[in-house]
């Protein structure tokens, strides 16, 4: 059930860091007490999208994904992801502004430890195991629009 919680990096390498890689992104659903969901929320027939904060000294429950993809873009504060790698040991690190959690399958939680509020972004969507990069850089027709 346990994969690496990874850090993408802005030039888009993937780069484990203890077998974490982090990114600027962060993402939720639904409400927590300790969660306070925006305003914006918005959820279409395969994906999602919401702001979200996290109060000062608190932290979301263990859980893992079986079907969605969920990533975390941090636009404010900093926010300790905590994950259980596969050999079941805990591991932890700091996602920051900018920074993208991409959290795989792995059981995981978040947490913020600091004073201040954390805020992000939530992606999250059903992949279907096809590979789209292609699609998705390539995907744009540029068309003459007289006004």
């Amino acid at each position: 059930v346990s994969q690496n919680i990874c850090r993408m990096h802005w030039n888009g390498e993937r780069q484990p860091h203890k077998g974490i890689l982090c990114t600027k992104v962060l993402i939720f659903q639904g409400a927590n007490p300790i969660f306070d969901v925006g305003s914006l929320s918005y959820i279409f027939d395969e994906a999602e999208i919401h702001l979200n904060r996290i109060m000062p000294h608190t932290v979301q429950e263990w859980h893992f994904h079986e079907k969605i993809d969920e990533n975390i873009l941090i636009t404010k504060g900093k926010l300790l992801c905590k994950y259980v790698d596969c050999n079941g040991i805990e591991k932890s690190c700091y996602a920051v502004k900018n920074d993208i959690v991409r959290v795989h399958h792995s059981i995981h939680t978040f947490e913020n430890d600091t004073d201040e509020i954390t805020e992000f972004v939530v992606f999250r969507f059903v992949p279907d195991g096809t590979d789209k990069r292609e699609m998705i850089k390539t995907d744009k027709k540029v068309v003459k629009h007289d006004h």
